[in-house]
């Protein structure tokens, strides 16, 4: 995958794009609309993080309602920069070289960075949300995939790796995006990897997760009842912003050991192994068989049954 490529492109012609329209038609009016985005973005997700969750609503009136605050958030953002931008940048004023051409175009940095900045975030959650929903397909006990049926990894989460391997992008974005951040997906993977035995018992022994297991924070998640709740619900954004699954992700011995586990391959080598694609190869399920599955097969073999 050449994602990150890609993006340093996207970037590059985003930056050169808003500098010749700022060159062009002048500055101001991209500041205050990519300023109020931005603003209207992150005012909605900090009033669905610590308002609007807590409500007593479906999950989809409460996204309605967090669109809606982050448009005022954004209107409100706007107005404010617009007014203080018009009044710094006035025509005979001595900022106004830096409105239009040259030096417009060096000012555009600030909104063409903003605006890669909101694509960047965007990406990291879709990339997250989409990768944790094939996990729990992944992890449905009773549901197994032969090779040739097995579900590939969405392009949005291959295309988030990508942009995180880019120097500083990851620890940038883990102080301005809280949905994606490395320690808490790598938690909630685990967590819904928990529900197929088989699966989960192979990561409680490889050498890359077994110490995240092991741990004491870990284990705390996996009794606590709330968490337990959301998992069995399928709530992804939940256990994303669940206080304890935030307060483990940074626990002194865990944080480390988040930071470099690479859950979607530990997952995918062992699903895709030969040992347990032969076992389901050797037991083909009638839909009116009623005999234990393969996942039910692996697991009693592994106690002698």
């Amino acid at each position: 995958m050449y994602a990150e490529h890609f993006f340093l492109l996207l970037s590059v012609g985003l930056v050169i794009a808003f500098a010749a329209q700022a060159w062009r038609n002048g500055v101001l009016g991209m500041i205050w609309g990519v300023t109020g985005a931005l603003g209207g973005i992150v005012g909605g997700m900090l009033l669905y993080n610590f308002v609007i969750a807590g409500l007593a609503f479906s999950l989809g009136v409460k996204l309605a309602i967090a669109f809606v605050a982050g448009l005022i958030v954004y209107l409100i953002i706007r107005a404010v920069v617009k007014a203080a931008l018009l009044a710094l940048f006035e025509p005979d004023g001595p900022l106004h070289f830096f409105a239009e051409g040259f030096g417009g175009a060096l000012v555009s940095l600030v909104p063409s960075l903003l605006t890669i900045a909101i694509l960047a975030m965007g990406l990291r959650v879709g990339g997250t949300l989409v990768d944790l929903r094939r996990f729990e397909l992944l992890a449905s006990p009773g549901r197994d995939f032969l090779a040739k049926n097995y579900p590939q990894r969405p392009m949005p989460a291959q295309w988030r790796d990508s942009i995180e391997s880019l120097p500083g992008v990851r620890d940038a974005l883990d102080l301005i995006e809280p949905v994606g951040r490395t320690q808490e997906r790598a938690l909630v993977g685990l967590l819904i990897a928990s529900k197929k035995e088989p699966l989960f018992k192979h990561l409680t022994e490889d050498p890359e997760s077994k110490a995240v297991i092991a741990a004491p924070a870990f284990q705390a998640l996996l009794g606590n009842a709330g968490v337990k709740a959301l998992n069995e619900k399928g709530d992804r954004i939940g256990l994303l912003r669940h206080p304890d699954v935030r307060s483990a992700a940074i626990d002194p011995t865990l944080r480390p050991l988040l930071s470099s586990l690479e859950l979607p391959r530990l997952i995918d080598e062992f699903l895709l192994s030969p040992e347990w694609q032969a076992v389901l190869e050797s037991y083909q399920r009638d839909p009116e068989d009623t005999a234990p599955t393969a996942e039910e097969r692996a697991a009693g073999s592994g106690t002698g049954q």
